[in-house]
């Protein structure tokens, strides 16, 4: 089933503010293109986003959406993320962040439990050590969580959406891509 915009929410957990903050310069050029695009999807289309920010990386990080201070621990325990599920009917979740292969990791093992359908953003995810990407991308897509970028999401909520929607994200991702 195609997610739209209405039913998403993105959760962002520590996105870098700087590039100096993010390991490599790959790493560095595909999060900022993608966080840019995010960024305008945001406030064009008012699609749900939540910061998190938390310990030494709450300085450095550059919000989009509302922020909230909540580990991936407890993210899904108490009320931390829970009116930001509701505005978007709570069934699509998409995740991004650092640390893929700690805080994105344990954020999506624990929106499969709770019964989201999950979805990490791996152009938005870097990996505290670089080592674990793949083994962790494979662990996320064993427990059932789909693997996508910001284009691609962006793609399919272009296909679920009204054509006014759909010509919005076509026009954003094209100014995204030719960058």
């Amino acid at each position: 089933m195609l997610a739209t915009i209405e039913e998403s929410l993105v959760a962002l957990f520590n996105p870098a503010a700087t590039p100096a903050a993010i390991p490599s310069m790959p790493s560095r050029q595909r999060v900022g293109n993608g966080l840019a695009l995010l960024r305008r999807m945001a406030d064009e289309l008012a699609l749900p986003v939540v910061t998190f920010a938390s310990g030494k990386f709450a300085a450095q990080t550059e919000p989009i959406g509302k922020t909230l201070v909540a580990d991936p621990f407890t993210i899904f325990s108490g009320t931390a993320i829970t009116p930001a599920i509701d505005r978007a009917d709570g069934r699509y979740l998409y995740l991004g962040g650092r640390w893929l292969d700690e805080d994105i990791l344990i954020a999506a093992l624990a929106a499969q439990s709770a019964g989201f359908d999950t979805r990490v953003l791996i152009d938005l995810s870097v990996a505290r050590r670089p080592h674990d990407r793949s083994p962790t991308l494979t662990q996320l897509n064993q427990h059932g969580v789909l693997l996508t970028t910001t284009r691609q999401a962006a793609y399919e909520w272009a296909m679920s959406g009204n054509p006014s929607q759909r010509e919005t994200l076509r026009r954003l991702v094209d100014a995204a891509t030719a960058r």
